[in-house]
């Protein structure tokens, strides 16, 4: 039987100056998340918010890809638009869709149970409320956290929510910043006290992904690649392609090889290209 996996999160327009000129891409976590999901042979849902804005050609794109979509389209609002500003990437019109997910997730749960239900990185109280709406379920819960919301609020409300999920994904400064330790060593040591019956991984760029499960720690190198050309997307993707890889093996350390091996393709071109581009035939490990 196929597993399924519900991805809930942002849909956004994003901006990339290519070749010195501006140019609209896709984007946002749910993007990323279930296009990455979608290398796998698993069902895929993807719950999101959009504007008056979004282009039907991007939702088309994601049908064209296997992705069944549920979406609320908020015909007063623009959609969720990305730009980077030095070197910072500013989001504008987030809450006004992010509001609309834990209703939108109650809803298509009364149609069906997937195997799986990740929850994107997002404001901290949406979040919350998801996944208040997934423990309802008996379905695998992963959860993506954000830097910017671990700067806004208390270390222990974000501690509180591992307790409650299977699967937690954060990069090497979430990591010490959710500890408030200066080094990733410190980290990972305090994180080993909430992995039992869970797994937690922590994404650390080009040198790869420490896996950390029941109080043991283990680490999976990176696949290299000759350029990186944009590095936005990446931890979403490897949260997507490990969750899927997952369902399908049962293995922890093959689904992080394999999360390793989707995200370091993702950087190699700009935005959702690079995973637009693949299929699941190319994808072997």
């Amino acid at each position: 039987m196929v597993q399924s996996i519900f991805c809930v999160g942002n849909l956004a327009k994003q901006e990339f100056i290519v070749n010195g000129e501006s140019q609209i891409f896709l984007s946002g976590s749910a993007a990323y998340t279930a296009l990455a999901a979608k290398t796998i042979n698993v069902n895929v849902t993807l719950i999101s918010s959009i504007g008056k804005d979004f282009p039907q050609v991007w939702l088309k794109t994601l049908i064209n890809k296997g992705i069944k979509l549920k979406i609320k389209k908020v015909k007063s609002k623009p959609s969720i638009f990305f730009r980077s500003l030095n070197n910072k990437l500013i989001g504008r019109n987030i809450k006004v869709h992010a509001k609309n997910l834990p209703l939108l997730l109650k809803n298509t749960l009364k149609i069906d149970n997937p195997d799986l239900i990740y929850i994107a990185p997002n404001n901290l109280e949406i979040q919350k409320k998801l996944l208040n709406i997934a423990k309802l379920t008996n379905s695998i819960i992963g959860l993506g956290i954000h830097e910017y919301d671990l700067k806004r609020v208390r270390v222990k409300d974000v501690l509180n929510l591992i307790n409650h999920v299977n699967f937690f994904f954060l990069n090497e400064l979430e990591a010490k910043l959710l500890t408030k330790k200066n080094s990733l060593l410190n980290a990972i040591k305090i994180l080993e006290c909430y992995s039992i019956n869970k797994v937690i991984v922590v994404t650390i760029g080009a040198k790869g992904t420490i896996l950390i499960y029941n109080g043991k720690v283990v680490h999976v190198p990176a696949f290299q690649v000759e350029a990186e050309i944009d590095p936005i997307g990446a931890g979403d993707s490897f949260a997507g392609a490990f969750l899927a890889k997952y369902l399908v093996c049962r293995d922890f350390i093959e689904a992080c090889k394999y999360g390793c091996l989707i995200s370091s393709l993702v950087v190699t071109d700009f935005g959702l290209n690079a995973l637009l581009k693949l299929t699941q035939k190319e994808v072997k490990i």
